[in-house]
C-alpha cells in the first residue's frame, strides 16, 4: 500500500571535492579570451588570442630575439591566427594581485616571427612596470609597420632579472583601435 523509500547513499565529499578541484584547475590552465561586442550587440569572437606561455628561460649571450640583456628570463607566447596590427596591441604583466610587475632591470616586449626575425618591440626603463600605456610605444623593424598583420607570431615577454617561476604573475593582453577591442589573459609558470 504505501512504497518503501529507499535510502540514498551519502554524497561522498572526496567527490565533491575532486570535482570542485578539477573545474578550477581547467579555469586556471586555459587562457581565457574576453569576446568583444560590436555595436550590434552580438557577443562575436575574440579578434586576439594568446596561447600558454613557455618558460621562463634565462637570456644568454648571443642573445636570442626579444631578450633585452643577457641573465634576465622571458616566456614565450604565441599570438594565434590574429588579423589585429601589431601596433593595435598593448601588453602588460601583473602579480597574483593584479598590480603591474615592477623591474629593477630592463625588460621588453617583442614580436617575433617562427624564422627568429624581430617585428615589433618595445623596452621597458628599468624600475618602470612591465605595461604598455600606448600603442605608440611599439619600435617596428625589418620591413614591419603598425598596420602589418600580426599572424601567427610569438611574444617574447622579457620580465627582467627575477625569476618570476610560480609567483602567480599573468600577461594581460588587449587591442585597441582595430575594431572591436578585445582582451586575452594568461597565467605565466
Amino acid at each position: 500500500m504505501f512504497a518503501r523509500k529507499t535510502a540514498r547513499p551519502p554524497l561522498n565529499a572526496a567527490l565533491v571535492v575532486g570535482v570542485l578541484v578539477g573545474v578550477a584547475l581547467v579555469a586556471v590552465a586555459y587562457p581565457r579570451a574576453t569576446p568583444a561586442s560590436n555595436p550590434g550587440g552580438c557577443l562575436c569572437a575574440p579578434t586576439f588570442s594568446i596561447g600558454n606561455p613557455v618558460g621562463p628561460t634565462e637570456c644568454r649571450v648571443p642573445l636570442a630575439p626579444g631578450c633585452v640583456s643577457s641573465g634576465e628570463f622571458v616566456y614565450d607566447v604565441t599570438v594565434l591566427g590574429n588579423t589585429v596590427p601589431l601596433g593595435a596591441a598593448l601588453y602588460r604583466v601583473a602579480d597574483a594581485s593584479g598590480a603591474n610587475v615592477t623591474d629593477p632591470s630592463e625588460a621588453g616586449f617583442a614580436y617575433v616571427t617562427s624564422h627568429g626575425t624581430v617585428l615589433a618591440s618595445y623596452v621597458v626603463p628599468a624600475g618602470a612596470p612591465l605595461a604598455m600605456n600606448s600603442t605608440a610605444q611599439w619600435t617596428f623593424a625589418n620591413g614591419a609597420t603598425a598596420t602589418t598583420p600580426t599572424g601567427d607570431v610569438t611574444l617574447v615577454v622579457d620580465v627582467g632579472a627575477v625569476d618570476p617561476s610560480g609567483m602567480g604573475w599573468s600577461i594581460y593582453a588587449r587591442t585597441t583601435g582595430a575594431g572591436p577591442d578585445s582582451s586575452a589573459s594568461t597565467v605565466l609558470p
